[in-house]
Order: C-alpha cells, then sequence, then structure tokens
C-alpha cells in the first residue's frame, strides 16, 4: 500500500511536486499459504504471538541479558535520569536507524534501550514500556525483600512471570458481542470494520475478531496466568492478579498522588480526578527529520572526476583481458575445434522418441544414442556436474548435481555449500524416466533433463551443452544397469518437455484441486469446490486421476511422515494400495466421517489404534497413539501415562 503526501508538504514534499508516496506493508504472510481452501493465508509472527512482554524482555536471552544488572532480579536503570530505562550505550540494534547521513546531526546512542528494537518508534509504545520497566523493578524489589534468600535469576523470573501475568489479565476484553451482518461474503472485513468504528470505539466485528484471538491466546497458551496446570501461580495470587487494574501499575511505578488517578485510566467520566490536560502533540519532541534525498556528490566534484577517468581507463582493458582469457580456456577445451555430434538423429515423421533400457533390443548401449555417449569424470564413486534447476517459468536456480552410482542417491546442493536442497534415489524406484531436450532443436537454450520417478515430483536441470547432456545420461544408465532398474528415455521439444514436467508447484495445485473435490463431495457444499476450474474429462483425469502419496498426505496436514497418527490414518484410507491413496479411497473415508454412523467412525478409529492388526488394542498402542496425536501441539504425555501406571 502507499499513502499519498499532501502537495507542499513542509517534510515530505518541499519542492511541491505532488508525487511523494510513503510506501506501507499492512501485513506479511507466509507466501507458500493462501494457495486454496486446504492453505488457508498463515500471518508470519517476526518475534513472537504470545502475550509475553516480549517489548520488554525481548526474544533473545543475549538482548535481555545484555538490559538485566544481574543485582537482586532488576533491570539497569538510566545512571542520570532515575527510573528509566539506559540509553543506548551498547550499540543494540534497533529497527528503522536513522540513514548514514544523518547520524552526523543526531546522535544514535541518545535512544532508549528496552527489549524491543520498535521501543522508541511510537511514544504511547516507549510510554508503556517504561511504565512497564518500572513495574518490573517495583515487583523484583518487591520479592527481593520477601525472599533474602532467594538469588538474582529467581527474583528476576519471578518479578517476569507477574509482569506477563499483568499484560494477560485484560477483563474488558470479554464481552458478549451481537451479530451484526447476515452474509459478511460480500463486504470486506478490513473495510467494514472500520465503517463500524464510531465515537464510542471500534464496532462488533473488530471486538468480535479481538474476543477470538485473546480467547485462542489464551487458551493455547501453556504459561497463561490462569492455567493451573502449569504451577506457575497458586489460586490466591490468581486472583490478586485479576483485580490488578492498569491504575494500580502507574500508581506504583509513579511519584503521582494515588488521589489523582482515576480506577479506569481508559475512560474519563465527570467528576473524575484526572481530567486529560491537553491534546497530545508534537510540542517538545525533537524535530522528525524525513528520508529526504541526501547529495552526496556535493563537495567532492575533483574526487568524482578522477574516478571516473580511472574507471574509463580500467573498465576497457578488463574487458579485454576477461575475454581474451576464455577465448585461451575455451580452445583447450577444443569447443572451437571440435564439433559436437548429435545425441540422435531426428526422424520426419517422429518429435517425440522413446527408448527403453530394460529390453536388451532397445537397450540404450546398443543404440545409436549410446556410441556417442562420453565418460564422466567419476571421483570416489560419484558423478559431479554444476547445472542450473527449472523450478517454474519464473524461477530457476543454480545448482551442483551429485550422483553416487554405488547407492543411486541424486543430491541437489546449494553451490559453494554443503546444504542439500533435494535428495532423490533412482536404484529403489521400479523405473525411471529421462527426458532430454530433442537434439535438433533450434531454442537457444542448453540442453534440458527431466528425471522422473515414481512417487516423487519431477526433477528439471539445464545442462551446459550436448556433451555434459551425453556425460549425464551415460552416468544414469551405469547406475540403473547396476539395480537392474528400468530406463525410459524420451527426446523432445523444449517447450513440450517444460511442460510435462510434473514440479513441485505443479503438484500442489493438483493436490489443492483434489482436496477441495473430495471435500465439496463429502459434505455435498459446492462452495468448497473451486469455481474457477471446469472439470472436464481430461481435467478430470489428471487432478481427480491422481494418486497421493504418504509423504504428500503429512504435509497436508501439516505433520511429518514417519508420525504414528500419519502412519495409521494413512494405512485406513488405502484398500487397494499400501503406497498411494486415490481419489475413491479419500471420498469414501471422508463421506465416513461426515455422514457415516456411530459405528462406522468407531471402526475407523479402532482400525487406527490397531497397529499390529491382531483386531485388539492394547495399552501400549492406545497410549502410543494418543501421544502421537498430542505431541505436534506441543502437549506432553509423560505426567498423564504415569497416572494411568
Amino acid at each position: 500500500m502507499q499513502f499519498e503526501v499532501n502537495k507542499c508538504d513542509s517534510a515530505f514534499d518541499s519542492r511541491c511536486e505532488g508525487k511523494t508516496k510513503i510506501p506501507y506493508t499492512r501485513t506479511k504472510w507466509d507466501e507458500e499459504t493462501g494457495g486454496g481452501l486446504n492453505s488457508p493465508r498463515e500471518q508470519i509472527n517476526e518475534k513472537t504471538s504470545w502475550i509475553d512482554g516480549s517489548f520488554l524482555y525481548s526474544t533473545s536471552e543475549p538482548w535481555v541479558a545484555a538490559l538485566r544488572s544481574w543485582n537482586r532480579g532488576m533491570f539497569t536503570e538510566n545512571d542520570d535520569i532515575a527510573g528509566y530505562p539506559p540509553l543506548n550505550s551498547r550499540i543494540i540494534p534497533l529497527i528503522n536507524p536513522a540513514p548514514p547521513h544523518i547520524h552526523k546531526l543526531l546522535n544514535p546512542e541518545r535512544l532508549f534501550s528496552l527489549g524491543d528494537p520498535r521501543i522508541n518508534e511510537h511514544i504511547g509504545i516507549l510510554t508503556i514500556g517504561i511504565v512497564l520497566f518500572r513495574w518490573h523493578n517495583f515487583q523484583a524489589n518487591k520479592i527481593a525483600n520477601e525472599h533474602t534468600y532467594w538469588s538474582d535469576e529467581e527474583i528476576f523470573q519471578a518479578a517476569r512471570r507477574v509482569v506477563i501475568a499483568s499484560l494477560q489479565n485484560n477483563p474488558d476484553i470479554f464481552i458478549k458481542l451481537e451479530k451484526i451482518y447476515e452474509d459478511i461474503n460480500t463486504l470486506d472485513a478490513y473495510v467494514g470494520g472500520m465503517l463500524e468504528t464510531t465515537d464510542a470505539g471500534m464496532g462488533e466485528l473488530f471486538k468480535l475478531i479481538i474476543l477470538d484471538q485473546f480467547l485462542r491466546l489464551r487458551d493455547g497458551d501453556r504459561f497463561w496466568f490462569e492455567n493451573e496446570q502449569n504451577d506457575i501461580f497458586n489460586k490466591t495470587e490468581v486472583e490478586e492478579i485479576r483485580k490488578l487494574r492498569l491504575s494500580d501499575i502507574l500508581r506504583a511505578v509513579s511519584d503521582i498522588n494515588p488521589s489523582e488517578i482515576q480506577d479506569n485510566v481508559f475512560k474519563f467520566h465527570p467528576n473524575d480526578p484526572c481530567p486529560q490536560p491537553f491534546q497530545v502533540n508534537a510540542t517538545g519532541l525533537e524535530r522528525c527529520i524525513p528520508m529526504m534525498r541526501y547529495d552526496y556528490f556535493s563537495g567532492n566534484e575533483v574526487t568524482y572526476i578522477f574516478s571516473i577517468i580511472t574507471l574509463g581507463a580500467i573498465i576497457p582493458l578488463l574487458c579485454v583481458a576477461v575475454a581474451r582469457y576464455l577465448i585461451i580456456r575455451r580452445r583447450k577445451n577444443g569447443v572451437s575445434l571440435i564439433e559436437m555430434p548429435k545425441i540422435i538423429k531426428k526422424e520426419p515423421e517422429q518429435t517425440n522418441r522413446v527408448s527403453n533400457c530394460s529390453s536388451d533390443s532397445n537397450s540404450l548401449s546398443n543404440s545409436s544414442v549410446s556410441r556417442l555417449y562420453v565418460d564422466a569424470d567419476i571421483v570416489n564413486g560419484k558423478f559431479k556436474m554444476p547445472a542450473i534447476e527449472w523450478l517454474s517459468d519464473n524461477f530457476c536456480r543454480s545448482v551442483n548435481f551429485q550422483l553416487d552410482l554405488s547407492t543411486g542417491d541424486i543430491l541437489i546442493k546449494k553451490p559453494r555449500s554443503k546444504t542439500i536442497l533435494r535428495k532423490l534415489n533412482i536404484a529403489k524406484s521400479s523405473q525411471v524416466s529421462l527426458t532430454t531436450t530433442d537434439p535438433n532443436s533450434k531454442s537457444s537454450y542448453g540442453p534440458f533433463m527431466l528425471i522422473s520417478i515414481p512417487k516423487n515430483y519431477d526433477l528439471v536441470i539445464r545442462l551446459h551443452d550436448d556433451k555434459d547432456c551425453r556425460k549425464f545420461m551415460k552416468c544414469i544408465e551405469d547406475c540403473l544397469k547396476k539395480f537392474d532398474t528400468p530406463l525410459i528415455v524420451q527426446f523432445r521439444q523444449n517447450d513440450a518437455l517444460l511442460e510435462s514436467a510434473e514440479t513441485k508447484e505443479k503438484r500442489q495445485r493438483k493436490l489443492d484441486k483434489f482436496f477441495r473435490e473430495a471435500y465439496s463431495r463429502s459434505f455435498e457444499d459446492p462452495k468448497l469446490s473451486d469455481k474457477n476450474v471446469d472439470y472436464d474429462e481430461s481435467l478430470s483425469h489428471s487432478t481427480l486421476g491422481i494418486k497421493i502419496s504418504k509423504a504428500e498426505f503429512a504435509d497436508a496436514l501439516g505433520m511429518k511422515v514417519d508420525n504414528h497418527f500419519v502412519e495409521r490414518l494413512f494405512a485406513c484410507l488405502t484398500t487397494k494400495n499400501e503406497d498411494v491413496v486415490d481419489f475413491d479411497e479419500f471420498l469414501q473415508f471422508i463421506k465416513k466421517f461426515a455422514h457415516g454412523s456411530q459405528k462406522d467412525k468407531m471402526s475407523i478409529l479402532f482400525k487406527m489404534c490397531d497397529s499390529n492388526g491382531d483386531g485388539k488394542v492394547d495399552r501400549e498402542e492406545f497410549i502410543t497413539f494418543i501421544r502421537q496425536i498430542m505431541e505436534p501441539a506441543g502437549v506432553k504425555m509423560e505426567y498423564h501415562v504415569r497416572l494411568l501406571n
């Protein structure tokens, strides 16, 4: 989003151009989400999603350690201004620092140091931060006096728990709400919520959203102060925290007379002792210096002239030297002396040709293709080659391809790094399909290689030239011969090759349509189906005819593939094949949950618990099943298992 600046604004449009805009990011989200019904958009919490006082305590232990005094569990206070946090003399990184040319005008160490790098951006956040800073030291001093034998760490953490509980205690947010819209699908939520806002405050929609969010934060936080099972506070302490109000904190940490602060500091009523003295404004604040353009050329004219002269002489010489080096290198490699033979001659009546390595009569080693193979450099039983991996029409990346001929493992690695981007195994597959660019193709791009392995999305890489292509194919064939794995080789035009590639992105789109249609038919709700897709015969076969693997099923659930719950649920889905699930199997399973009888549902649950298939569910099977369900949510079962013992 961009906000237009008023023409002739004194700070941002001093030249009266009327073109200045301030960029603003409304929210950040995970770009891998939001693609459909099964993948709603997930917002990104860059710091923390909990109400944990992180703007005071930070989310980094080294950060909060730099703020502590390590004495009586207190934060370090400012030496010059009592009751305030110290200035940023330790140069803790802050968000939106002043640009380099402003550093000579303002001292970057003049800002306060608290747990959040944004603390100095807004006067309201800074104010509440200082209040809670004092509230922590107040609680620490109180706890240290009550428990003289406690260590600094015990006092600090106890005060920290009280401060966090004070933030979590917000009874005013839990109010009864009324439904305002019969159909909110016709109105943008943000626009509608803003239109509901009145002088009395926010409307019903935003109240409901905030209520729902706070309920989720409370119920999902195992450290919430009202959670009696975490043993952080006893019932008496919880009741004391519930009675705590912001006015109590202000009275405790300030020199204001307690009778001069009303109990509810958020609203002013007649006869309250503390009316608002004036409207908050920028009076008394230091002047805001906007991010204006800076003329780095001014005062450096002579240096600039000599730099241009130097660069004008060096760059042409450097280009000549690089060109000469490349020519010498190509001559050493024989590129300009030897004409690269074609992989195979193109047959005029055929556009796609297939060779089957599993057949002796059509074996590649006896074909015209294999006579043009080039032996590759094998080091320690591994074939390595730089390549470019093609992921989609808009994204490619440089990678290092590695094939272990002894195991059949293919590793796609990040250049100049040991990071493994992808791993495949061609030895354990029932067959491998290898599609390469037709050698008679007029495309200016290098040869593409498409490797298709069942139960995996395709790997598409682009090689440097035909010589690398022949080395690649030779190594693939030699490796598969050791494991008697069939190899299918095809030749296609680049466009057809890339179009046929079942990439991760294409596969994900098909899976999304797969789950959408399954849920739509199971729950008999057309709204769940993809309205933008017409399921003709070909599309229905390509989308609903696919089979999903256990790994893809686990990914759709957001769980690991080796999770016991995933394994048992997948075992209940499969009726024809243990490795994959087709659309009919998945549809029938969902229908049982949606419309099946109680007996059908209990039968599925029993089968999921019966891991050994003996028709009985013993105690260990039941505990293992429940534990595997709970652990992804962060719930530990050891305590409850001990009770069962």
